[in-house]
C-alpha cells in the first residue's frame, strides 16, 4: 500500500512558515526532514513499524528500522518486541 500525498506550492509554503514559526529550520525544514519527524513521530507513539513502513512507501522494512535508531533504545526495544508478535 503506498499513500500518495500532493502538496500544492502555496500549500508547502504554509508549512514553511508554520515550521520557521516553531523555530524549525535548516536540514530539517525540508520536505525529507518533515517525512522523517513524521515516521519517528509515529514509531514513537506506538504505530507498527509494518504500518508505517506502508505509508512511507518503503519496499522493504529494512529501510524503515532505520528510524528506530533515532527514537533511542528503549523504545527501539518496545517496538521490535511488538513487531515480534506480529510475525
Amino acid at each position: 500500500m503506498n499513500i500518495v500525498v500532493v502538496v500544492t506550492i502555496s500549500g508547502w509554503r504554509h508549512i514553511i512558515k508554520v515550521m520557521a514559526a516553531a523555530g524549525i529550520d535548516g536540514p530539517q525544514a525540508t520536505s525529507k526532514g518533515l517525512r522523517h519527524a513524521w515516521g519517528i513521530a509515529m514509531i514513537e507513539g506506538g504505530a507498527p513499524i509494518t504500518f508505517v513502513r506502508d505509508l512511507l512507501g518503503h519496499s522493504d522494512v529494512k529501510t524503515t528500522e532505520i528510524y528506530l535508531q533515532v527514537i533511542g533504545k528503549e523504545k527501539c526495544n518496545l517496538v521490535m518486541a511488538a513487531w515480534d508478535k506480529t510475525d
